[in-house]
């Protein structure tokens, strides 16, 4: 879900102010498969029924950790390439057009 954030999914939005999302289909809002994903992943078990928390006592841990995936990513861009990303996602054709007007500058 994170990474698809930051490299692959991009809603449009209606520019008429209406806020609904008019990409033509999910053809073209690219999602992250398991193929795409790193193969190591850890999974660490949080203690079941916390009737502190809340009354049903679950706990909703899966978007904490979509929070600081994208700025990483575009982090490791930076220290790679000295280019400061700014927008998700992050595409190569975005990354063509941001190293090139680096090379204008230079």
């Amino acid at each position: 879900m994170a990474m698809g954030f930051a490299l692959t999914e991009k809603a449009v939005i209606d520019k008429n102010g209406t806020g609904t999302v008019v990409n033509a289909n999910w053809h073209d809002y690219k999602i992250p498969t398991a193929k795409d994903v790193p193969l190591e992943q850890t999974c660490i078990a949080v203690d079941p029924g916390d009737t502190e928390c809340n009354t049903l006592g679950v706990k909703g841990l899966g978007e904490l950790g979509t929070m600081p995936t994208a700025p990483a990513i575009a982090n490791a861009i930076y220290n790679a390439t000295g280019i400061r990303v700014t927008d998700a996602p992050i595409t190569p054709m975005q990354m063509v057009k941001l190293l090139a007007g680096k090379n204008k500058r230079a």
